[in-house]
């Protein structure tokens, strides 16, 4: 699915604009502040995403087979994809 991305007002989390809904990252992943945005960080060096943009967003297979708990499903690839249009879905 294609979203906006942007750092949640009460607590800086990476949500999806539109809905407000936060992500769900892989073990691993952490957050970190850099100005007024944030970045997703994977094996503590990959910067995968960065609030204030357009990301096309893929569940990780397996995370199906392991629920969250938390009714979402956990992020498995990213990619960014700025003239994608919004809430659709790209191969």
């Amino acid at each position: 699915m294609v979203v906006d991305v942007v750092a949640s007002p009460a607590g800086g989390t990476p949500v999806d604009k539109a809905t407000g809904a936060p992500f769900t990252w892989p073990r691993g992943s952490t957050a970190r502040r850099v100005g007024s945005e944030v970045e997703v960080v994977r094996d503590g060096w990959q910067v995968v995403l960065t609030t204030g943009r357009r990301y096309w967003i893929c569940p990780d297979t397996m995370a199906f087979f392991r629920p969250t708990g938390t009714g979402t499903w956990v992020i498995g690839d990213v990619r960014e994809c700025p003239d994608c249009p919004l809430g659709t879905q790209v191969d």
